[in-house]
């Protein structure tokens, strides 16, 4: 009898190991517009050179490191809203289709200093603006739409799918932290969809004119 319950504890493991790390995401293709997605490219004067940094403006609220392509971010002070992102410039292809990857490791609770308007929680961000160079009208905001954004969780991806508004010429992509802990991330990739073997929908909540009024626009 015990041992047919370790081999069913085995097998139930073993299942929910599976669920995590074999998602169902969307095909992709070409290659990861994303510039250094190890975060180990560093200007001479210090920083990362693709990467960037903000949060709301007031005392420094959030201590942030990469070490062995891990990014880490943890709040430490009371200000709400980080995000750490960079910026992609595209040709003009409304209604393209793009897929944002990560693999996050979190513990995580919500904050009561949280911006009214944002989700609590932490993982992905991306932006979509009319002019390059991250310029211009915000076009598209899908922000803190991956699922868990909250709890304690092991290292589990996670994918947001975006449809590209007309008129877009750049993407901002990034993750963004609106709950008190800790947030890690690695392995980002932003790709276009790939819908030759079977359809893609766009993560729901995506590509609603609704851009949140966060202070790190």
């Amino acid at each position: 009898m015990v041992k047919t319950v370790q081999t069913l504890f085995v097998a139930l493991l073993s299942f929910v190991a599976a669920e995590v790390t074999a998602a169902d995401f969307c095909d992709v293709q070409g290659q990861n517009l994303i510039k250094d997605p190890t975060f180990s490219q560093q200007r001479p004067s210090g920083g990362l050179t693709h990467w960037l940094s903000l949060q709301h403006a007031g005392e420094p609220s959030y201590e942030h490191f990469t070490e062995k392509g891990v990014f880490t971010v943890t709040r430490v002070g009371p200000q709400p809203g980080f995000i750490f992102k960079q910026r992609v410039d595209l040709a003009p292809e409304s209604g393209a289709k793009l897929a944002f990857y990560a693999e996050l490791e979190f513990d995580l609770t919500a904050s009561t200093s949280t911006f009214q308007a944002m989700r609590h929680g932490g993982g992905l961000a991306v932006t979509a603006r009319s002019q390059k160079n991250g310029q211009g009208r915000v076009l598209m905001d899908a922000s803190l739409l991956n699922t868990p954004r909250l709890g304690n969780l092991e290292w589990h991806p996670v994918q947001v799918v975006v449809a590209l508004p007309e008129g877009t010429r750049s993407v901002e992509a990034g993750f963004r932290l609106e709950a008190d802990g800790v947030l890690k991330v690695r392995n980002p990739k932003l790709q276009y969809v790939d819908e030759s073997e079977k359809p893609c929908e766009v993560t729901p909540g995506a590509n609603m004119f609704e851009v949140k009024k966060s202070g790190l626009r």
